[in-house]
């Protein structure tokens, strides 16, 4: 047996005031319907596409009526919620209300979508019946468009909160009526933050049809929201990208979320680096975040050619050090040839003529000359020998000191006076410098003059080892 809400005194001033609330904040449409007599018995939030366009067809109203009929012969107890497309391509929803084990009305709330419009099922739709398709399709654009668990949650709390005010007194109801308004309040917040959301989200179907993208989406692609709904998410792919790394369509329908970079071609056809986390959400649609990230890349690619660059000029430098060792070597060798050519020279070429004129008849005079001219000689030349032998003979400073005091005939207690060493460490440094030189001297042939920094080191083993330019 059922009950008319009609026709029974229950007061329903503030029930129609929260339906009228709740349709201001969600923008749903919402309706209720006495179950007896199927009048509507007060309806809030009609849209403009059925209040302008739809109602004007001269079936509305028996179109209505036979929707309402549809869902009431699908729901028969408390929480239960059916859906429903109407002819005109809106979804609806209902549920019952039950006062004391007895229905007494429906609650309808419709004039949604639960994807975005089909621009094209909506133009012919327009064209069927004389509607302005321009009209037409701008009056759909403001539709609500939710997910379908979320609608149904929606409705079931809504009924519930509208039995317990027909069962209410009167104090109860301005709190109800303020916590509805507040529900609704989080529905619109939750909106706007998607919305606010600084990254890129598509919602698309099992085989990547568009049907929801938020404001950051419109900014990252630069198509308008009316050019993305509907569209295969490929679209925003460069073809040639696509045939070689192809979207993960079967891992997301196995449940695997996924991350990974690509590239996408927005409307005036720049391409971007980007990278998406995708998901697949409960009602089996993708969920894709579209996150820029050219920026990072860009600063990623001055990074790796910054030490591209400076691997090349640590090539180029080590290059460099070679090459400069080398000629250092190089001058080196130069300039002890330069000395070697400068004292075989001076030696070779001025000596013998120096032992000739000694043989001659001089007077002091002149053998005082001579000798100052010996002197000049040996200093000119002395700073070439030194060198060129201490290195051929690989001597060591404290060997070259050593050997240059002993050049001028000291002895070695003299020589360790001089540089504040032992008598001992001064034998020790002249053994050295004996082992160095000990491969066999050879007497210098004619037109060599004797190298005096040998003659030094061997002056040791002068009764063997004398001799004198001849």
């Amino acid at each position: 047996m059922h009950q008319s809400l009609s026709k029974n005194f229950y007061n329903l001033a503030p029930l129609r005031t929260l339906l009228q609330s709740f349709s201001m904040a969600t923008g749903f449409a919402t309706t209720l319907v006495d179950h007896e007599s199927q009048d509507i018995l007060f309806q809030a939030g009609w849209r403009n596409c059925c209040l302008k366009f739809h109602q004007s067809s001269p079936d509305f109203e028996k179109d209505c009526k036979e929707n309402y009929r549809i869902l009431a012969s699908h729901v028969h107890s408390s929480g239960e919620v059916a859906t429903y497309q109407c002819n005109k391509n809106l979804m609806v929803g209902g549920t019952p209300i039950i006062i004391s084990g007895q229905r007494i009305a429906d609650l309808v709330v419709g004039q949604v979508l639960f994807a975005p419009p089909d621009r094209e099922t909506f133009r012919a739709q327009a064209k069927k019946y004389a509607y302005p398709e321009k009209e037409y399709l701008e009056s759909l654009a403001g539709l609500p468009v939710i997910n379908k668990d979320i609608f149904e949650l929606t409705l079931r709390f809504l009924a519930n909160i509208a039995t317990f005010i027909l069962q209410s007194n009167p104090t109860h109801l301005d709190f109800l009526c303020e916590s509805l308004s507040q529900f609704a309040g989080k529905l619109v917040s939750l909106d706007q933050i998607v919305n606010l959301c600084d990254t890129a989200i598509f919602i698309s179907d099992a085989e990547g049809k568009i049907l929801q993208i938020n404001q950051s989406a419109i900014q990252l692609s630069g198509y308008p929201q009316n050019e993305l709904i509907g569209q295969n998410i490929v679209c925003l792919f460069p073809t040639n990208k696509l045939s070689g790394q192809p979207l993960k369509y079967d891992l997301l329908k196995n449940g695997k979320a996924t991350q990974y970079e690509r590239k996408i071609r927005t409307k005036d056809g720049k391409i971007i680096d980007i990278e998406i986390s995708c998901k697949k959400l409960s009602n089996g649609h993708f969920q894709s975040f579209f996150r820029d990230i050219s920026e990072h890349k860009s600063i990623q690619k001055s990074l790796l050619n910054k030490q591209c660059d400076l691997k090349t000029s640590q090539g180029l430098l080590k290059e460099t050090n070679i090459a400069l060792r080398v000629m250092v070597r190089e001058a080196e060798q130069d300039k002890r040839d330069f000395e070697e050519k400068v004292s075989t020279n001076l030696l070779g070429m001025v000596n013998p003529y120096l032992e000739k004129l000694k043989k001659t008849a001089l007077d002091s005079s002149q053998k005082n000359y001579l000798k100052i001219i010996e002197a000049s000689l040996n200093n000119i030349i002395s700073p070439f020998v030194r060198t060129s032998v201490a290195m051929n003979l690989k001597l060591s400073p404290a060997e070259i000191r050593i050997a240059n005091l002993l050049k001028q005939e000291m002895t070695s207690k003299e020589i360790a006076g001089r540089l504040i060493l032992s008598p001992q460490t001064v034998d020790k440094h002249r053994g050295n410098i004996r082992k160095k030189s000990a491969s066999p001297i050879k007497k210098p042939t004619s037109g060599q003059y004797w190298n005096p920094m040998i003659s030094v080191m061997s002056k040791d083993y002068k009764d063997t080892h004398e001799w004198r330019c001849e």
